[in-house]
């Protein structure tokens, strides 16, 4: 696994590195607060095991990390276990997250102005 600099060491991520080849790491753009600290979150492909649904090696998909900085500064594995992100076709290959720290909402003054499953909400769809 990607190892995520803390001054000019590198640190190893043991608990998110298991089972497996990883790739394509990306970072989130931004902190989120955890219990009184910050967490990170990463991305990455890996071809380990779905449960029943995806043997080892069968298909490039992508997991996440979470990243505790507070612990990265203590010499301590900061990262947490990985998990599969939902709704990725199991027949396809993925192998990069992308991601938004903005929605961009379209201007309505009313429903009708607003795509299917969305409402006219204070001039916005939503």
């Amino acid at each position: 696994m990607g190892r995520p600099f803390h001054g000019r060491n590198p640190v190893r991520l043991s608990v998110a590195s298991n089972p497996g080849a990883l790739s394509w790491p990306k970072w989130a753009p931004v902190e989120h607060q955890y219990y009184g600290g910050k967490i990170m979150w990463l991305t990455f492909s890996s071809m380990r095991p779905y449960g029943l649904r995806l043997a080892a090696g069968a298909q490039t998909q992508l997991w996440m990390i979470a990243v505790d900085l507070t612990k990265l500064g203590t010499g301590q594995d900061p990262s947490f276990p990985a998990f599969w992100l939902p709704f990725q076709d199991v027949n396809g290959g993925n192998h990069i997250a992308q991601w938004s720290t903005a929605v961009v909402r379209a201007n309505c003054t009313g429903t009708n102005d607003c795509p299917a499953r969305e409402a006219c909400i204070d001039g916005v769809c939503e």
